[in-house]
């Protein structure tokens, strides 16, 4: 009896229509590489026997797809042993991401510091690789180093890197960060509002685009401060009554809110109150002047508004009945953009989920189209030099499928959604 261990990986990256021999007991295994995605073509044995993988299913081109299951059978042949042995296999693969950003200015010598973290959240190792940065717009000019090398990233851990830069003016600055490792690529472009972040209320009035309360704003105060001589204090209100001073952001990445407050109020009747999107972070109430109060909280990449409210319960009050914050530190506000996965494309298909048809645009050049199942079985293969092609999908069961388009310089996967 022939035994034989197989694990499909997409980690191992070679050059393009290569090919590698295992050495197994009783013979050799056979793999070959296709644009670094590994496929087995043929299992040889010395001894007269021959295992072919007849169906072909093994030779997905979904093979860059974390966690996709496949599904595949060996057929094996010998002089007094024929066999077919059906197969599940899973791949593992990396899962790349530029996580997070952060700009910081620096004093010394007036360059912008552009701190980033990447990701892999696959289930397969990353392997080293290059992190570049790009200008997209005039505001932003790189200094030194265009690109660093990034260490192996282990499944669900973290690299860190900067890139230093200089801007001009206070608009938005545009760029782009590309990673690459192997044969897995995202690149994401970054708008970055350059403003302030910090409002520390010294210009004398609300220097960012906050939303003051109509019939009971927020003003700026010379009795208490952080630091410096302003801060923002709650107005003067009556009972059963607030005062409500927000301000929302488009978060460019993950990152962080955080101020400083002091409270001098009824104690447990009336309240400062913090929130993000309405749900309460901070609730403090009685004599808290003696000592600003330090707050910071995580906040995920997206559009966001923070609230500062000062409210009042039915009767009585003690103290100053106010609220100060001061010292306002807001988190990095711009955009992003995904230009990639496995690797940047312009493929779309429209619509997805689909019913009876998609359409899959964006292609270059001439295309091999591959649809397979979530079970890695193939179900069509299509060739065609057009930019877009429709796809009869009427005949499809409901579920989740890929679509593998392979092109001369390119392998992209995209998930299909049947729904009806």
């Amino acid at each position: 009896v022939v035994l034989l261990a197989l694990h499909l990986t997409a980690g191992v990256v070679v050059n393009a229509q290569s090919e590698r021999t295992d050495t197994v007991r009783f013979g050799k295994v056979v793999y070959h590489y296709f644009h670094n995605v590994p496929y087995i073509d043929i299992i040889k044995f010395v001894f007269g026997k021959r295992i072919d993988i007849f169906d072909g299913v093994v030779k997905t081109y979904a093979a860059l797809v974390d966690k996709l299951p496949l599904a595949f059978t060996l057929h094996i042949e010998g002089e007094d042993y024929d066999k077919s042995i059906p197969v599940r296999k899973q791949i593992t693969a990396p899962v790349l991401d530029v996580k997070s950003i952060n700009v910081q200015t620096q004093e010394e010598n007036g360059l912008k510091r552009i701190d980033f973290t990447l990701s892999n959240t696959g289930s397969l190792d990353a392997q080293e690789g290059v992190a570049s940065i790009e200008s997209r717009n005039s505001a932003i000019s790189v200094e030194g180093n265009m690109e660093e090398n990034v260490s192996a990233i282990s499944s669900g851990d973290t690299w860190s890197g900067s890139f230093f830069c200089r801007t001009e003016g206070d608009g938005e600055m545009q760029f782009a960060i590309d990673y690459t490792a192997g044969g897995y690529s995202i690149k994401k472009v970054f708008t970055v509002d350059m403003t302030s972040r910090i409002e520390d209320f010294e210009s004398g009035i609300f220097a960012q685009q906050w939303q003051n309360d109509i019939n009971f704003p927020w003003v700026i105060d010379s009795s208490a401060a952080h630091s410096g001589i302003f801060s923002a204090r709650s107005a003067q209100i009556p009972n059963n009554k607030s005062s409500v001073l927000a301000i929302s952001s488009n978060v460019v990445s993950d990152d962080s809110v955080s101020f400083y407050v002091k409270v001098s109020s009824e104690k447990n009747y009336d309240f400062f109150k913090f929130y993000i999107d309405d749900v309460e972070k901070v609730s403090l109430s009685g004599n808290t002047s003696s000592a600003w109060k330090y707050k910071s909280f995580p906040v995920s990449a997206g559009e966001h508004t923070f609230k500062f409210e000062y409210v009042k319960d039915y009767s009585g009050s003690d103290g100053s009945d106010a609220a100060w914050i001061d010292d306002v530190r807001l988190p990095l506000q711009g955009s992003c953009v995904g230009l990639g996965g496995v690797a940047a494309d312009n493929v779309v298909i429209t619509p997805n989920p689909s019913d009876k048809q998609t359409c899959i645009s964006g292609l270059e050049g001439n295309a091999k189209i591959f649809l397979f199942d979530v079970n890695g079985r193939k179900i069509q293969e299509i060739r065609t030099s057009s930019s877009s092609i429709v796809i009869n999908t009427e005949n499809l069961s409901v579920g989740t499928y890929y679509i593998c388009i392979e092109t001369n310089n390119n392998l992209i996967t995209k998930k299909l959604i049947i729904a009806r």
